[in-house]
């Protein structure tokens, strides 16, 4: 470790910024330069005004509030008790329970039978007719016994038109594929290389021998 200590000298106080700034020298504070207004005021403004005199102010007295002196409104007596509703409306005293009144159903069955004679009945009565005969064709088909007439509206009236011969196109004829005369070589490099299965067949008497 270094062994720091104390410098017995002083520091230079003549650095680069009290050099390049010089202090200024005291003298007594100037005192500030106020421009005049260029509008001035010929003398007091009118606090009369055409608002004002418009509308004056009416002295009109202050209303005193009604401060009630009681919450409590209502009397203290028996009037609280009685109301209209309980003087008209009396509680009925029923010494005994009544029976409770059970209303018939609306509809009733009578133990005598029904009238069959109705309005309906008597106003259409049955009448005794016969069936009408059915003129449905029959479905079995039967072939005519003569011949047709082939001369129809349609044949008569539109004659048949011969239409022209064919010109003939003879570079429109498409070519027929005609086989090649000669076989193709079948002596390929893949059925050299690949024999058929059966090719090689195992020799018994067979002299060669690898070293």
């Amino acid at each position: 470790m270094q062994n720091s200590y104390r410098s017995d000298e002083c520091f230079a106080k003549e650095t680069v910024y009290s050099c390049s700034f010089v202090r200024p020298l005291p003298e007594p504070r100037k005192k500030p330069i106020v421009h005049k207004d260029h509008i001035t005021m010929a003398g007091e403004i009118q606090t009369e005004t055409e608002q004002q005199l418009s509308y004056k102010v009416k002295c009109v007295p202050v209303v005193k509030k009604i401060i009630p002196k009681n919450h409590n409104l209502g009397s203290k007596g028996h009037m609280i008790f009685k109301t209209t509703m309980r003087d008209d409306y009396n509680l009925p005293c029923f010494r005994e329970r009544e029976q409770q009144i059970i209303p018939k159903e609306n509809l009733c069955i009578y133990s005598c039978p029904m009238e069959s004679k109705t309005t309906t009945g008597c106003s259409y009565t049955p009448i005794c007719a016969n069936p009408v005969e059915n003129y449905k064709p029959d479905e079995n088909y039967t072939s005519p016994e003569g011949t047709m007439d082939l001369n129809t509206i349609q044949r008569t009236s539109y004659r048949q038109v011969d239409l022209p011969k064919k010109e003939e196109t003879p570079w429109a004829i498409k070519l027929e594929y005609c086989k090649p005369k000669t076989e193709l070589n079948a002596t390929t490099v893949y059925n050299n290389s690949y024999k058929k299965p059966g090719y090689y067949v195992n020799m018994e008497d067979c002299n060669y021998q690898i070293d």
